[in-house]
């Protein structure tokens, strides 16, 4: 699974390329804005295409060899080495150190059908494992300086759960401005480790809706329990709840559940009616056509 950088055509040297760098730059933007499901799947291809799949085994490269006119090219490229650390460890283990701010702040933006992850680096231990209800967290840092550690994770219930910072002071709290899912946020004070455990309870956050195509003028669906009053707009793509603009939209549910609030995304794409084809001019028998050319703006 990987994207193109454009579907411009004709073919034009930078823009067409199925790029290593752009499409985990591109999967690193997504676990930013909250799109962990999308991001591990753009990024889990990549790897799968450049890595294994190659023509040089472990390889970062340049284009891959799905690209229609440049084929695979390069080995270890400049480009794609230092974003697909980022993605890999800013975005799918969440791991942002900030020492100039004295803080470090961990999200991870692991699939939902994960029940464990580690990570060993020079800097930093990171272990996490889910047990029913339960989600443990153990963090070891070997940071210049020891500094307070900002928990963030996604929500696996609407009701603020048990929190055990292992006899240290933890504080935690629903982000009322998550987008995609709700979000907790967990504050534990400065030390060279730390263990959380998270006890979850109550019911599901609402799941968000699938992707879909409507024409225009037609009512946009929305998730159970969703009313009108409570979509923001940005894109105003919206008339009295219907959709009218062509192309790829997003509207946001204001949800409030039990203890928490966030933003659910609905994305849908709206089909452009398309005028018919003009009828060709008919052409007597008594005509004749006569050739044109072309050449010299057909170089």
């Amino acid at each position: 699974y990987m994207l193109s950088c454009s579907d411009w055509l004709p073919y034009l040297w930078s823009l067409n390329l199925l790029a290593l760098a752009e499409n985990v730059h591109t999967a690193l933007a997504m676990w930013q804005a909250g799109m962990e499901e999308e991001a591990y799947q753009l990024l889990k291809g990549n790897f799968l295409d450049s890595l294994f799949m190659g023509l040089a085994p472990g390889n970062f490269h340049m284009s891959s060899a799905l690209d229609a006119h440049r084929q695979e090219a390069q080995r270890d490229f400049g480009d794609p080495i230092g974003i697909t650390a980022r993605a890999l460890m800013e975005g799918l283990f969440g791991v942002q150190p900030d020492l100039l701010r004295g803080m470090l702040t961990i999200r991870p933006g692991f699939p939902r059908e994960w029940d464990q992850a580690s990570l060993q680096h020079a800097d930093l231990d990171f272990n996490w494992r889910r047990e029913g209800p339960r989600d443990t967290y153990e963090v070891t840092s070997r940071l210049p300086k020891t500094v307070p550690l900002t928990l963030i994770v996604r929500a696996r219930a609407t009701s603020l759960p048990k929190v055990d910072g292992g006899g240290a002071g933890v504080s935690c709290s629903f982000d009322p401005d998550a987008v995609g899912a709700p979000a907790l946020v967990i504050k534990l004070p400065a030390a060279p480790s730390w263990r959380v455990s998270v006890e979850w309870n109550g019911d599901a956050p609402a799941a968000l809706p699938a992707h879909r195509v409507y024409s225009a003028g037609e009512a946009l669906t929305l998730p159970a329990g969703v009313s009108l009053g409570q979509i923001d707009d940005p894109q105003q793509s919206l008339a009295d709840g219907h959709v009218e603009a062509p192309g790829y939209h997003t509207v946001f549910a204001n949800m409030h559940e039990a203890d928490c609030r966030w933003s659910l995304p609905i994305s849908f794409e709206v089909e452009a009616d398309a005028p018919l084809p003009a009828r060709a001019p008919a052409m007597g028998t008594h005509q004749r056509s006569e050739p044109l050319d072309l050449s010299r703006v057909l170089k």
